[in-house]
């Protein structure tokens, strides 16, 4: 019961080992000495004052074989806007393995699993067919490892930029269990 509890605290907290160093920390000291051609610092104080870093982390999803979690990632470095990139798994209980595409659609299933996407995509989007959504996005929308199970059906998340503009955000695809 200790190790589980253990294990609680850490997902829950991050614990970061006494040698680590949070990345944000490595990030802000070279954002911190830039400077522009004249010398000056390229980030003011109070600029510097507005930066933030964020972690959430959480369960999704959970019944007697699988667990589904999320961790948000979100931040303000400086940049022309703030960033949020979400990370979303699913463990098998069994082995403790994180699961893959090859383990939920292996071989011939991954084209069916493409088209269960786009097609979801389609009626998320409200548009009337795959060309239609085509002229909505940037890039077309494949399988990715960034998946997660829930009650509803199978979760895909798109993060900003890898399908659409950064004005459309984040996508959560759902592919439903009864199709």
């Amino acid at each position: 019961m200790k190790k589980i509890f253990a294990l609680l605290l850490i997902f829950t907290f991050g614990v970061l080992g006494a040698a680590e160093r949070d990345p944000f920390v490595d990030e802000l000291a070279d954002l911190a000495k830039m400077r522009n051609d004249d010398g000056n610092f390229f980030y003011s104080s109070e600029r510097l004052k507005s930066f933030y870093f964020t972690i959430e982390r959480k369960v999704l999803y959970a019944d007697e074989k699988i667990v589904s979690y999320e961790i948000t990632v979100q931040g303000d470095t400086g940049g022309a806007h703030r960033f949020t990139q979400i990370t979303v798994g699913s463990i098998d209980r069994a082995t403790g393995k994180e699961l893959t595409l090859d383990d939920i659609a292996p071989g011939a299933k991954l084209a069916e699993l493409d088209r269960a996407i786009k097609d979801a995509l389609i009626k998320q989007r409200n548009v009337k067919d795959f060309k239609e959504l085509m002229k909505q996005l940037q890039h077309e929308p494949k399988p990715t490892e960034n998946f997660y199970f829930a009650d509803d059906g199978l979760h895909f998340i798109y993060n900003t930029y890898e399908i659409a503009c950064f004005a459309d955000g984040s996508f959560d695809v759902v592919v439903p269990w009864k199709r």
